[in-house]
């Protein structure tokens, strides 16, 4: 009777002592907790989406502040509109533009990405002035944005949902495009467009349309930036252009002929290019140098051409001037 006694006190005390230290544990756990726990007021960070375009190119607002579109990813669906001033199909749209920002801008993101290619500032003003744009407008400074969502020319659509996920992207701002973009204002799920518009699939630094530039790189090279459409489309849009152009191809000629111990090459815009109109452009302006199409623009891109006509040489495989002024093109032979 005795040791059941002392059996139930030893009991009794042990199980006080574990009681005890489980509550002094739990408390430690508790203040534990609550030290990591976020501040009152702040909210849970949101989970990273990737990027379905190439997060380092350099994207500018009309103030000249860097824009951070991937920032943007998981808290809002994105419609990019890619344009440019002289573009008609594109400000044909603008109306289209304005009256979709307004209806759905509180549940999208919209921004008009001007994609920089013989542009100003000012021309870009004056669309903005004459169409009442409320609309965010930025510029895609290097054009590696564009090239990254598989661009091919004016007006380009785009819708991104919050996921991350490329869910539109065509040339027409039409009833699929109306339709999808109510959707993502809906928070509705729409189904992904096919991995190939992916950036890592579209960006490839062997890409045809860069490897003629490079296999003679001992070699005094001259490449001529242009398109197959500058002389024409612009005449109207951008008169000075369109004759800088024309005026362009026909000196590269002459030089050719004048400084034949040097490489020409000339690469045209993928823009709204097919082979057909290469060879239309050379039998035109009767071309005998080698011409390439820049396939997706990174040709563009890696030689830092932003206008039309630019010359741009080359001595050991280095670049050593650009020149986008025709009338300087043979002064500027004089550095090679």
């Amino acid at each position: 009777m005795l040791f059941k006694q002392m059996h139930l006190r030893h009991h009794s005390s042990d199980t006080h002592r574990l009681f005890t230290r489980i509550t002094i544990a739990g408390a430690f756990l508790s203040i534990a907790l609550i030290s990591l726990a976020p501040p009152s007021g702040f909210a849970a960070s949101k989970e990273h989406k990737p990027a379905p375009f190439d997060s380092g190119a350099t994207v500018e607002d009309m103030q000249g502040q860097p824009l951070n579109l991937e920032q943007q990813l998981g808290q809002k669906p994105l419609y990019l509109k890619f344009w440019a001033s002289w573009c008609q199909p594109c400000l044909k749209e603008m109306p289209q533009l304005q009256q979709a920002y307004k209806q759905y801008g509180q549940d999208v993101d919209f921004y008009a990405i001007n994609i920089n290619l013989s542009e100003s500032d000012t021309a870009i003003k004056q669309v903005i002035k004459k169409y009442q744009l409320d609309v965010p407008v930025a510029k895609d400074v290097d054009g590696k944005l564009a090239a990254s969502l598989a661009f091919v020319g004016t007006p380009y659509h785009i819708l991104i949902n919050k996921d991350g996920q490329i869910v539109h992207s065509g040339h027409e701002a039409d009833t699929a495009l109306e339709h999808k973009l109510a959707m993502l204002a809906q928070n509705k799920t729409l189904k992904a467009q096919p991995q190939a518009l992916a950036p890592k699939q579209v960006l490839k630094k062997d890409t045809p349309s860069v490897q003629p530039l490079n296999n003679n790189a001992a070699a005094k090279q001259a490449i001529y930036f242009s398109s197959t459409w500058c002389d024409w489309y612009l005449k109207d849009s951008r008169p000075a252009t369109s004759t800088a152009c024309i005026e362009g191809q026909k000196t590269v000629n002459n030089l050719q002929q004048k400084y034949p111990g040097i490489d020409w090459r000339i690469v045209v815009s993928h823009m709204w290019t097919a082979d057909a109109d290469v060879e239309a452009y050379r039998e035109l302006y009767d071309i005998k140098s080698p011409i390439a199409i820049d396939k997706n623009g990174q040709a563009f891109i890696d030689y830092g051409v932003r206008s039309m006509p630019t010359l741009v040489l080359l001595k050991d495989g280095k670049v050593i001037a650009k020149q986008s002024s025709v009338n300087q093109f043979e002064a500027a032979l004089a550095k090679l």
